[in-house]
């Protein structure tokens, strides 16, 4: 007997149109927060994201690291269509 080992991957994986996150308060809805854009990494970076995201909304001061990733950056509008 002989088996064959396979892999399948059936996901979605967001990616925003710059190729950076997407993390932070949606522009004109207060109150609600993303954190997506993170492609075929996001299982890498869930952890980091989870905290510096749960920090920023306890505080409401934004980590350094995460202003980079702001929604309203100007090169996703850039980008849009």
């Amino acid at each position: 007997n002989s088996a064959t080992a396979t892999t399948d991957t059936h996901s979605l994986r967001p990616r925003s149109r710059d190729g950076k996150f997407i993390i932070g308060e949606a522009p004109g809805c207060p109150g609600f927060w993303l954190a997506t854009g993170h492609d075929s990494i996001g299982i890498l970076y869930s952890t980091m994201t989870g905290r510096l995201l749960s920090r920023w909304i306890r505080t409401g001061e934004r980590p350094a690291l995460l202003a980079t990733f702001d929604p309203a950056r100007p090169s996703l509008a850039a980008a849009a269509p």
